[in-house]
């Protein structure tokens, strides 16, 4: 089986049992020696797991991933034996409740919606704007492109402001016209125009996005939420911003400024920091970029996450609702691939004997302490 999965010939079934063994035995290893020799293996890894990574993940990030990976090798049957014992009360509905995938909601400066995981190749041509939009929908991205530079200048005040919505179990990708990309995550609403005009370039967010933003000092590149405001001029971070949720600054790459609009206070941030929105401000702490930003590349990575937190973003990805007053205060360590079925993850994350989930036909999960605990 594993040498059907290194070669990318194994059937789904096997392939979510490889994957899902190895997810959870990161979630509950944390012995060093289970990352010797890694480095010496790391490429052949990369190759048989099919994760890509960009130049600003850090060795340590690549070692602790390419260590859960390499874990697979001998314990296949103890997953079959321990993931069935364990997973055999678990009900029909968690099993199928699927991961998400590529959807999003495209609603055109018109009022025009198009539905992006139904509409593929070119959606729109504006000759006054001079932008094409196109869909592509097996790599899940829309661009917005100028057709002719002589009209990026022309009828400025039609340039009217177009949304991006993604559901519960969505993600896209966009390219704006000036270059940048954008990744978004669910449940993310961005709004921009079909061409940038003036001394900037600005966009609205609401949700979680990240952000390649193409260089051009001449026009600073913004994003604004509903309680800060990020400049740049070309650089890549990421922004969490969903209502009811600390606000979430991570950079990559570059260097940004945090704005506060409501109190004027203003924080610069350096590659490797991340910012928490407070009341009055901002908190600024040394994290690992890649981890924050590994929903990008397909993966979730909780690194002492609150339980809460953690849930939020499953419940995100697989569209369903938790009762987080049913949640112990437990914090959760563990590298989950985005791939999994709801109840695989859920499985890995196992944090405690004294309880078990139970998930009802309305997508409505719960934890529960078990009889006799």
């Amino acid at each position: 089986m594993l040498e059907r999965y290194s070669k990318g010939e194994s059937s789904p079934e096997e392939a979510a049992a490889v994957e899902a063994w190895f997810n959870q035995y990161t979630a509950k290893a944390t012995a060093e020696a289970d990352l010797t020799d890694i480095v010496a293996a790391r490429n052949r890894i990369w190759q048989s797991i099919g994760v890509r990574h960009k130049p600003v993940v850090k060795l340590f990030a690549v070692v602790r991933y390419a260590a859960a990976a390499l874990i697979v090798i001998g314990g296949i049957t103890w997953f079959y034996i321990n993931h069935n014992n364990n997973s055999i009360h678990k009900t029909l509905t968690a099993q199928e409740i699927l991961p998400g995938g590529n959807k999003a909601t495209l609603t055109l400066a018109n009022g025009k919606k198009v539905s992006l995981n139904a509409q593929n190749d070119t959606i729109a041509i504006d000759p006054a704007l001079g932008v094409l939009i196109s869909n592509d929908t097996a790599s899940g991205i829309v661009t917005f492109k100028y057709q002719n530079r002589k009209t990026e200048g022309a009828n400025r005040e039609t340039n009217s402001s177009n949304t991006i919505n993604t559901p519960t179990g969505g993600q896209y990708k966009l390219q704006l016209p000036d270059g940048t990309n954008v990744i978004l995550n669910a449940l993310t609403q961005i709004t921009f125009p079909s061409r940038f005009v003036g001394s900037t370039r600005e966009i609205t967010l609401i949700g979680e996005a990240y952000f390649e933003v193409a260089h051009d000092p001449r026009h600073p590149f913004r994003v604004n939420t509903a309680d800060q405001q990020v400049a740049v001029l070309g650089t890549h971070f990421n922004v969490s911003a969903y209502p009811q949720q600390p606000t979430k600054t991570t950079l990559t790459q570059g260097r940004i400024k945090l704005t506060q609009p409501s109190t004027g206070e203003s924080q610069p941030l350096n590659p490797g920091q991340q910012a928490e929105l407070i009341s009055r401000g901002f908190n600024v702490k040394e994290v690992i970029a890649s981890d924050e930003i590994a929903w990008i590349d397909g993966m979730f990575i909780f690194s002492n996450t609150p339980i809460k937190e953690a849930m939020q973003q499953i419940a995100r990805w697989y569209d369903i609702e938790v009762n987080y007053q049913s949640l112990p205060n437990v914090q959760l360590q563990a590298v989950l691939s985005r791939k999994l079925t709801l109840a695989q993850v859920l499985d890995a994350i196992q944090f405690s004997n004294d309880y078990e989930y139970k998930i009802n036909n309305e997508r409505r999960l719960e934890y529960v302490r078990k009889k006799g605990q």
